[in-house]
């Protein structure tokens, strides 16, 4: 049975908000260089104005939901069986696969209208362009990679979002635990 798309989504904002306010009052205070090791930061432009996020370390955000996936899914019940690993493995790379469509879907969703913007109306090319939205990953103060997109970007990785919700977090709980 797999968990319900707003189950999920209502779990992963809950887990958003209590990560970024954990990452910032607990441990850029306790210690900042953990948040400087591999950290994003992300900027949603839209004509009411902007939203930045400021920089939060990956290792809270991404990197304890993991481990606590790989412990959900490992077989206790059969440690020896390595087709109960095998299976538990693919489920624990299902999300991350899934949260790299997305980005892909996002690239992909911009490339088109770089392509294709000649080919738009003037207003619809405005509208394209009054929304942007920018990530930028840092590792230690070394900005290695910045993702930039207008409306189209937005709308591809809202499609990969919901892929990486349904197909990726979801998929995974469809079965029970070992």
């Amino acid at each position: 049975m797999r968990a319900p798309v707003g189950v999920v989504l209502v779990a992963l904002c809950l887990w958003l908000a209590i990560a970024l306010v954990v990452d910032h009052y607990v441990v850029s205070t306790a210690c900042p260089r953990c948040t400087r090791i591999a950290a994003v930061s992300l900027t949603l432009q839209i004509p009411a104005g902007t939203l930045n996020l400021p920089r939060h370390g990956l290792a809270l955000l991404a990197g304890l939901p993991l481990l606590a996936l790989a412990l959900y899914l490992v077989p206790w019940r059969a440690l020896g069986d390595s087709s109960r690993w095998g299976e538990a493995f693919r489920l624990w790379c299902q999300p991350i696969i899934w949260l790299a469509v997305a980005l892909a879907f996002a690239v992909l969703g911009e490339s088109l209208y770089l392509v294709s913007k000649e080919h738009w109306s003037q207003g619809m090319r405005n509208v394209a362009e009054a929304f942007s939205v920018s990530a930028t990953f840092t590792v230690d103060d070394f900005q290695f990679l910045t993702l930039k997109g207008g409306v189209t970007a937005l709308l591809g990785l809202v499609i990969g979002l919901y892929l990486f919700l349904r197909k990726g977090v979801g998929g995974v709980f469809k079965r029970s635990p070992a």
